[in-house]
């Protein structure tokens, strides 16, 4: 009997042995999945920075040129969707900068943040032609009727805030960034601004 206590003792130390063994296995396959998530996701995380940064960039850049030309066109101003097809030559490249930096930012973004982008260029796809072509600066509206200018402010403003949600959200609930709800709400906030009629 004493010997079958022995043999069940021994057998119970290797299946408590083997039982540990496969637990630190385990766990150690868990943190090392953990750590390359969290690798991943900084990697992602400062590769839309500075996407993002050069888009802002562009943005500012294109917006600047067209008020500039305003002043430059609008004692003969230009129609605008002619305009549109053929810019001014110092527009030209100022305009590629952007829809470069526009796709790229399109390319890394989640939905939130390609939602408010398409959102923004929806509005301003509709001022700088005529504001380049010296037609109109998109100022002429005030009160619920908003201006080109204003609507195209907001859904830039809209970009900002779904860029940040979007670069903060990605270390997971507790980071301090609005709720997933509130950037929706944000996103669908931005679509009704660009879809509302812009002036004539």
């Amino acid at each position: 009997m004493t010997g079958w206590w022995a043999v069940i003792g021994t057998l119970g130390g290797v299946v408590v042995t083997a039982v540990f063994s496969l637990a630190n296995t385990y766990l150690d396959h868990r943190w090392a999945d953990a750590q390359q998530q969290a690798t991943a996701r900084s990697a992602l995380r400062a590769v839309r920075r500075e996407v993002y940064m050069r888009y802002l960039v562009a943005v500012q850049s294109f917006y600047d040129k067209s008020d500039k030309l305003y002043f430059e066109n609008r004692e003969k101003p230009i129609d605008p969707e002619k305009y549109r097809k053929k810019p001014d030559e110092e527009l030209q490249p100022v305009r590629a900068d952007y829809e470069m930096a526009r796709v790229d930012a399109l390319l890394v973004a989640d939905a939130g943040v390609r939602h408010a982008i398409k959102a923004y260029e929806d509005v301003f796809g509709k001022l700088w032609p005529k504001a380049a072509s010296g037609t109109d600066r998109g100022l002429d509206k005030t009160g619920a009727d908003q201006s080109l200018d204003k609507k195209s402010t907001d859904c830039y403003d809209h970009v900002l805030e779904a860029r940040r949600d979007e670069v903060v959200d990605l270390s997971g609930p507790g980071s301090g960034s609005r709720s997933k709800k509130q950037s929706q709400a944000s996103a669908s906030e931005a679509t009704a601004l660009s879809e509302q009629e812009a002036p004539p």
